[in-house]
């Protein structure tokens, strides 16, 4: 019952229909997790804390907490994560990286919960440039900043080491998708067309198309060898927006109504909001770029977020 319960909580992006497929096929993507967690496993430290009592009890006073990122400041059910808005920490320094709260726009009692939910941080820091606009007035005499996310720390050539080698020979178009949408399909098909080339998907869905190989067994290494060796990506995916850019391919990110603002922010920022695209789509044309001048923009950006960093663990 706690499952059902769980499928039929209303949520905003996917349909009760969707919800429900995406946990039928659970059982597709087993290796694929199973990959990812290996992956956890062997590059990360993690410490799960059991006891919060315990661990709170070793705290030094100079230890500092940093909350980051993608969307742990989501606040669409009307709550505002007390875990990373670090309510249970009492005295510590607290800061956010690169924060995402996933949303264009906010209604007062929103405004209301990231005032009173945030209040204890010393500086804010945030992915998109819409979320300063939105939570900078909440909080004046405070910092609030935009970062990099923090895959875009390091650069093609440091996530490049982590990839396997080539997994299709033949030319392809890469399909990164997690919202479903048949337009970013088609969109794929036709370039893939035009050019002779095969169509690779993989994404929250174990979906079988025509004309499109489904891959579901993809752990991270697997991920992005596929973007590194498309001739082409077509997503609907800020990471994989971000990991097209890092990769220097052609690609079309596929705006999506109500989440976009975060592509949208990124490629503004390196000048390439003409590849945020939407159906209707006027052309299959992917323009050339200027990647050297790209990637001048994001070193400035890196070093930004990098001397952040740096200053925290300094404080």
């Amino acid at each position: 019952m706690h499952t059902l319960r769980v499928i039929l909580k209303p949520q905003k992006h996917y349909s009760l229909f969707q919800r429900i497929k995406k946990e039928c096929q659970k059982k597709k993507f087993n290796i694929k997790n199973s990959k990812i967690s290996n992956f956890i496993n062997a590059k990360l430290s993690v410490t799960i804390i059991s006891d919060i009592g315990q661990f709170k009890n070793n705290l030094s006073a100079n230890d500092v907490f940093l909350a980051g990122s993608d969307q742990i400041w989501n606040v669409l059910n009307s709550t505002l994560s007390s875990w990373y808005s670090f309510k249970w920490i009492d005295s510590n320094k607290k800061y956010s990286y690169a924060a995402s709260i996933g949303l264009d726009e906010l209604t007062e009692s929103q405004k209301q919960l990231y005032a009173d939910g945030l209040l204890g941080f010393h500086t804010i820091s945030l992915r998109e440039s819409q979320a300063v606009s939105l939570l900078a007035p909440l909080f004046k005499g405070k910092e609030v900043r935009q970062d990099l996310d923090p895959t875009l720390l390091f650069d093609g050539s440091f996530w490049r080491k982590m990839e396997t080698g080539r997994l299709i020979e033949e030319p392809y178009v890469f399909v990164y998708m997690l919202r479903p949408d048949m337009n970013v399909i088609e969109l794929a098909k036709q370039i893939a067309k035009k050019r002779g080339y095969e169509v690779i998907y993989t994404g929250l869905y174990a979906d079988k198309m025509t004309g499109v190989t489904t891959i579901c067994d993809a752990g991270i290494e697997e991920f992005l060898s596929y973007i590194d060796n498309a001739e082409a990506v077509v997503t609907n995916s800020f990471h994989g927006t971000v990991f097209s850019v890092l990769f220097h391919k052609p690609f079309l990110s596929v705006k999506l109504q109500t989440t976009s603002s975060r592509v949208e922010s990124f490629l503004n920022i390196i000048g390439m909001k003409s590849r945020l695209v939407q159906a209707p789509f006027a052309s299959t044309d992917i323009p050339d770029v200027d990647y050297q001048k790209v990637e001048q923009i994001l070193g400035i950006e890196r070093n930004k977020s990098l001397d952040y960093l740096a200053k925290i663990c300094e404080a």
